[in-house]
């Protein structure tokens, strides 16, 4: 049985287009954006050892079709980032 529990809830998620190609204009850059609310708690007491709001990561891909990457690598990448950046907060005061 654990003795702590990290819990996220994914509040947000978006695509954005950085850039275009020329001529045609199809998207040539796109990046996945994850934002999440993460609360580490003690499940002997009950009590929050850490709580953080808005916890945010982005990761980019090219589907253009030279690379042809899909939007699950932008997604990987973003959620890879966002792992790392919510065990460095976890790691934070200890």
């Amino acid at each position: 049985k654990a003795d702590t529990i990290i819990v996220g809830t994914i509040t947000n998620m978006e695509q954005n287009r950085l850039s275009r190609t020329r001529p045609g204009g199809l998207p040539q850059e796109l990046e996945v954006r994850i934002t999440v609310d993460v609360e580490w708690k003690n499940l002997s007491t009950g009590k929050v050892i850490r709580d953080r709001k808005g916890v945010t990561a982005v990761g980019r891909y090219i589907p253009v079709r030279d690379v042809g990457e899909q939007y699950q690598v932008g997604q990987h990448e973003s959620v890879q980032r966002l792992s790392q950046e919510i065990v460095a907060a976890m790691r934070g005061d200890w």
